[in-house]
């Protein structure tokens, strides 16, 4: 990410820059929040992954940022084993740097609902936001219904 976007020369890695918002997981039935400091507290329930998270605030409380870094993170977990070299390192501020819940997804896409405007489907979504830049226009409709 460059830190001035006029200056490529002076690219800073976003896990040197990236700190985590406060998010809290509000429980209704007690009126109390719980802060939510990892990974394994924001995608587990039970035990379990969850389905579906709704993360929710104000603009610019830091959510797109957030799910972007899960995706990075994400990603460079999964190319750890062909990275020969770089900074993989993330900016420790304890927080949001639990990797054992990360390697339970076995795919993730990140895409942002801002701009999936009146698109109701996942599939579509992930289509319009994905696939249309990874197939070709006579593969895209077999690569929708994989999906």
């Amino acid at each position: 990410m460059p830190f001035i976007p006029s200056m490529q020369e002076y690219e800073v890695p976003m896990r040197q820059l990236y700190v985590a918002p406060k998010i809290v997981k509000k429980d209704d039935k007690n009126n109390s929040e719980v802060r939510i400091k990892t990974f394994t507290d924001f995608l587990m329930k039970d035990g379990y992954l969850c389905k579906n998270i709704f993360l929710v605030g104000k603009p610019g409380t830091g959510k797109s940022t957030f799910t972007q870094n899960l995706a990075l993170q994400w990603s460079e977990l999964q190319l750890k084993s062909v990275l020969v070299a770089g900074d993989t390192k993330w900016k420790s501020d304890d927080n949001f740097l639990d990797n054992n819940t990360l390697n339970m997804i076995d795919i993730l896409f990140y895409v942002s609902l801002r701009d999936a405007n009146d698109l109701c489907s996942y599939v579509d979504i992930v289509r319009d936001q994905l696939l249309v830049h990874i197939y070709s226009p006579s593969e895209l409709h077999q690569a929708t219904t994989l999906v």
